[in-house]
């Protein structure tokens, strides 16, 4: 009897005797990247587990931003925004977190940056969509000159951004 790859995977899963270890979990990924019906939502909480571990093993890497993107893991949005505030801008990982959770998420992620929020803006600032231009003009009219100052140069990171900056500049609007 010849069994398929989402019978392997279920079995693998549920199976209570087998440990919960890397080489386990890096078989689950690879069987769900083979799926092309795989639904990550729908999906049992024990591969999900084991994907968010095989996932936290790897945070950063080319595969773990495959991964993410291609099921749109939203409990992966943390580790995206810390990622997207290190000290070296990551547009990719903005793009994500973006893409992801929306503008609830870029909300509450420049709430919580404390001192990384010119880091996180950054990053923002390299994301081509209009979410990331919104939240971006907002700080940049606020109260606040260093939050604005930042705002106004992650602006300038995406051609959508700088297309705000212009049209802000010609209605004067621009803060000084």
């Amino acid at each position: 009897m010849r069994l398929s790859i989402a019978t392997w995977l279920v079995f693998f899963a549920l199976s209570p005797v087998l440990p919960a270890d890397e080489a386990r979990d890096r078989l689950i990924v690879e069987t769900v990247l083979k799926l092309d019906s795989f639904d990550y939502v729908a999906s049992s909480e024990k591969v999900k587990q084991a994907i968010g571990r095989y996932l936290a093993k790897d945070v950063g890497s080319e595969e773990y931003f495959q991964l993410v993107e291609r099921f749109r893991i939203r409990e992966q949005v943390p580790a995206l925004v810390k990622l997207a505030s290190a000290a070296k801008p990551n547009a990719r990982a903005a793009n994500l977190f973006v893409a992801i959770g929306g503008e609830d998420v870029i909300a509450k992620a420049l709430s919580g940056a404390g001192d990384k929020t010119p880091l996180l803006l950054m990053s923002l600032g390299a994301v081509n969509n209009l979410k990331s231009v919104t939240a971006l003009e907002q700080l940049l009219l606020g109260k606040d000159l260093l939050l604005s100052r930042s705002s106004a140069k992650a602006l300038g990171g995406s051609p959508a951004g700088q297309l705000r900056l212009l049209e802000l500049a010609e209605s004067d609007s621009l803060p000084a």
